[in-house]
């Protein structure tokens, strides 16, 4: 899921930046920029829950994302699969739904 997560090479960045879960005993999260293009963000969401969770997603970037694309890979497939576009509930701000048990990678898009 860090790398080639929408079949055409795309990775996570190369610079960390901090990300924390309010759950970290059901969900984890990382998210990144890139050092070439700090406006190009990766988030990956894992849940370990055999239920899903929603996410509440709040980006402090000074670029505003409007949308999330989604790549997700869960026990139905073993390559990650690309969801609906989350919409922003706010100013960079998100609610996603994570499936049980699976990996979610998002990128935010302006």
């Amino acid at each position: 899921m860090y790398t080639n997560f929408d079949g055409a090479g795309a990775s996570f960045g190369d610079t960390s930046i901090r990300a924390e879960s309010s759950d970290v005993a059901k969900a984890s999260v990382y998210a990144s920029v890139d050092s070439a293009d700090t406006n190009r963000v990766v988030i990956v969401a894992i849940n370990r829950s055999t239920s899903e969770l929603t996410a509440g997603i709040t980006l402090a970037h000074p670029t505003t994302f409007e949308s999330l694309e989604v790549y997700t890979l869960t026990e139905r497939s073993a390559s990650p699969v690309a969801g609906d576009p989350v919409d922003a509930a706010a100013t960079n701000a998100f609610s996603y739904v994570m499936p049980a048990m699976s990996v979610s990678v998002l990128v935010p898009e302006s």
